[in-house]
């Protein structure tokens, strides 16, 4: 019994802290201001929710939990994978255009 409690205190948690910094991401890829930090974090929540997966796979085996974090890598794979990668990327080309366009007028 303690040990379905754990996991489910563990997994709400996750979920939440994993939701929260998505939305927080996505206020930095808005304004262009995605640094590498934030790309690590996303990669490694996801990274991290494989890992809890595999645990509660083989040590909890609740089916309902299972289909939720098998659910979770699915989207997590886009919105903590895919977008960190191209927001720090497009962060990375627009922040040097810029400095680049500055320089050519200021100096």
């Amino acid at each position: 019994m303690k040990v379905i409690v754990v996991f489910t205190l563990i997994f709400v948690l996750f979920i939440g802290f994993s939701i929260t910094y998505f939305i927080i991401s996505l206020g930095h890829v808005i304004e262009l201001d995605m640094d590498l930090r934030d790309a690590t974090i996303m990669i490694s929540t996801y990274l991290a929710m494989w890992t809890f997966y595999y645990v509660s796979y083989e040590y909890l085996g609740n089916a309902l939990m299972n289909d939720i974090l098998e659910t979770a890598i699915s989207v997590g794979a886009v919105t903590h994978v895919f977008l960190p990668l191209v927001g720090f990327m497009i962060s990375f080309i627009m922040t040097n255009l810029k400095f680049k366009q500055k320089a050519r007028i200021t100096y």
